[in-house]
């Protein structure tokens, strides 16, 4: 798959620090590995945004 670049202004940093803590305390380190954990960050966030659009459908159609 073809890699992007993203990059963000106005986040909460009090949630950016502690995101870059989670990481840094997974894996050692954050060179290479912020961007992958971003990605699974984002990827769950809309895996979990189209389950529950999917539950909120079937319960309507009751």
């Amino acid at each position: 798959m073809p890699r992007a670049e993203l990059h963000v202004r106005g986040l909460n940093a009090e949630v950016v620090n502690a995101f870059r803590e989670y990481v840094l305390k997974k894996y050692g380190k954050l060179h290479t590995v912020f961007g992958l954990e971003v990605e699974k960050a984002l990827s769950e966030y809309l895996k979990r945004q189209e389950e529950m659009r999917t539950e909120e459908a079937r319960r309507e159609s009751k």
